[in-house]
């Protein structure tokens, strides 16, 4: 039987996993499991979506498109009002690796990938993300009753996602990393469970814990820049690598329990390395430039002061709450929260003074276009075109204190790093920084100095010291693959069609990503050349949370930085 007839595939995500870290452990001998799966099969960095955010990027990795084809670009959707609305994966269009297993009949276990609430149908289990708002919601799981299964099976409950931003918010570092290490043996355990009861051909399982560690635990790894109390570094210097060697030795127990015929595929969805804050900057960037006008409270009098005050008196009372009370205040006040999130996202900007913004958690940029944005100040053609072309120039340009070293390694137009019918939900420009660039300020061309932070640090400045780099990690290990074959120029397009190859089926003509041909073995794709089909593509039936539970996916967000 060829390898790539009928074989099965375990599919195995490190959420921001990276090679900077594993290459030196491994060199150490302390991850046995990647030790064993770099010797006999074939890997290589993979480069994530062009704003290394999980949600884009998982969605590019399960459907093998770029974000302009399956629309996803961050976990929430901004909308040309400057407001946004918390989206999950039935927002996404494209078929995802699973639904085209089960058109062939190919069952599939889909266990933590995020960007999958609410959970469809298929031929197998599916047990949703992060973007689920609960393990008991109807919606997380199918077929209905599999939560109470793998509880039952556990002994305890189900975890959707650590809780780690909140312990570490009170300090309790110990309490958190406790609480990745027991998600790590639960999610390891709901496989074999899984693997074990059930018919499957694909696996795909996402290990969350090396993400938040990455997030909250940088500083202490690695504390230049940072200001770490030297006992902390003692104490929790190891806790990064600790949680990556927890994954690894679980790991080793699925692939065992997949057997030596199967295939294995371990990927991550971005990179990591330390946050600087650049991102949390750019509102200054585009300030100093003359693009983005900050409001005076005095401007818009008594009545306009008193209604900010309000709304931020509830955004910080909505920060404290526990979650049944903001359930339950969603359900009394349905238009409130929404109303605070679109004054408290952008309360501080002046949008008639303003040509260019961000929203200070992304290294997105919007430009405020005439007859697209409800206050727009720039026309759509020439004058968008050369405002666009400005803003690469300085942003280039830009040299950081005291080294003199480029923060900015480039600027891209969305056009030139999306295609499809939904490039128009992409912010107008996407930055990508050097690698490393960590300045105190940021010198532009013509003498303009911009401090990276003004005042006293925000409580997530004071928290995420770790952030998202664009390479991931690819490895491949299997009868189809070949031993030591060093692959290059990958990206998180090419999961699902080399995924969908090494099962034996055909690849559909939509997908962006290619079949990575280099890690397998000549002989094998001589014999087995890959293989491609129309696809009937289905237009997304959008299915959001109500009130109640965007509260706690709002919470969840908010505890890594990424939405206010």
């Amino acid at each position: 039987m060829s390898p790539v007839s009928r074989s099965r595939l375990l599919l195995l995500g490190l959420d921001g996993a990276t090679f900077d870290l594993i290459t030196p452990w491994v060199a150490e001998g302390r991850l046995p499991t990647l030790v064993r799966l770099l010797r006999e099969g074939a890997a290589g960095p993979m480069r994530s979506v062009p704003n290394r955010n999980s949600a884009a990027a998982w969605s590019s990795i399960v459907t093998g498109m770029n974000p302009g084809k399956h629309g996803i670009y961050w976990f929430v959707e901004y909308r040309d009002d400057y407001s946004y609305v918390f989206i999950n994966a039935s927002f996404r269009e494209g078929a995802p690796l699973w639904r085209l297993l089960g058109e062939a009949g190919r069952p599939a276990l889909v266990l933590n990938v995020p960007m999958t609430y609410p959970a469809e149908p298929l031929d197998g289990v599916l047990i949703a993300g992060l973007d689920g708002p609960g393990a008991h919601d109807p919606r997380f799981a199918y077929p209905p009753g599999i939560v109470a299964e793998v509880e039952a099976a556990l002994g305890a409950p189900y975890i959707v996602e650590v809780g780690m931003p909140g312990l570490v918010k009170a300090g309790r570092y110990d309490e958190a990393l406790a609480e990745a290490h027991r998600a790590i043996d639960q999610r390891a355990a709901v496989a074999r469970h899984l693997m074990r009861t059930r018919p499957w051909d694909l696996c795909m399982l996402v290990f969350r814990e090396t993400d938040p560690v990455q997030h909250f635990f940088w500083k202490f790894m690695a504390p230049d820049g940072f200001r770490v109390d030297p006992a902390a570094v003692a104490r929790y210097g190891g806790a990064i690598r600790e949680v990556y060697e927890h994954i690894d030795a679980a790991l080793g127990t699925l692939v065992a329990e997949a057997g030596p015929h199967d295939h294995v595929m371990v990927i991550s969805d971005h990179g990591a390395g330390p946050d600087s804050g650049k991102a949390r900057s750019l509102q200054r960037w585009l300030a100093a430039l003359g693009l983005l006008r900050f409001r005076a409270d005095g401007r818009a009098g008594w009545r306009g002061r008193a209604l900010r005050a309000l709304f931020a008196g509830v955004h910080a009372l909505d920060r404290r709450l526990p979650v049944a009370t903001k359930r339950r205040l969603a359900h009394a006040l349905p238009g409130l929260r929404q109303r605070t999130k679109v004054l408290m996202s952008y309360a501080h900007i002046d949008w008639q003074g303003t040509r260019a913004y961000s929203d200070g958690k992304r290294p997105d940029i919007w430009i405020n276009l005439r007859g697209r944005q409800p206050a727009g100040q720039v026309a759509p053609g020439a004058e968008y075109d050369a405002l666009c072309e400005f803003i690469r120039r300085q942003f280039t340009a830009a040299r950081g204190l005291p080294d003199g070293r480029p923060v900015v390694r480039a600027v891209y137009l969305r056009d030139e790093v999306y295609h499809g019918p939904h490039v128009v939900r992409s912010p107008d420009l996407i930055v990508e920084w050097e690698r490393g660039a960590a300045p105190e300020a940021v010198l532009f061309p013509d003498g303009t100095v911009v401090r990276m932070r003004e005042g006293g640090l925000d409580p997530m400045e004071q928290l995420v010291c770790g952030g998202h780099e664009p390479e991931g990690i690819l490895i491949l290990r299997g009868p189809a693959v070949a031993p030591g074959a060093r692959v290059e120029g990958a990206t998180v397009m090419d999961v699902a069609p080399t995924a969908l190859y090494l099962l034996g089926e055909a690849v559909p003509e939509a997908m962006d990503g290619v079949v990575r041909a280099e890690a397998l073995r000549a002989e094998v794709t001589a014999a087995h050349p890959p293989r491609t089909r129309r696809a009937v593509a289905a237009a997304a039936a959008r299915s959001g949370y109500d009130r109640a539970d965007e509260a706690a996916i709002r919470d969840r967000l908010r505890g890594l930085g990424y939405v206010d």
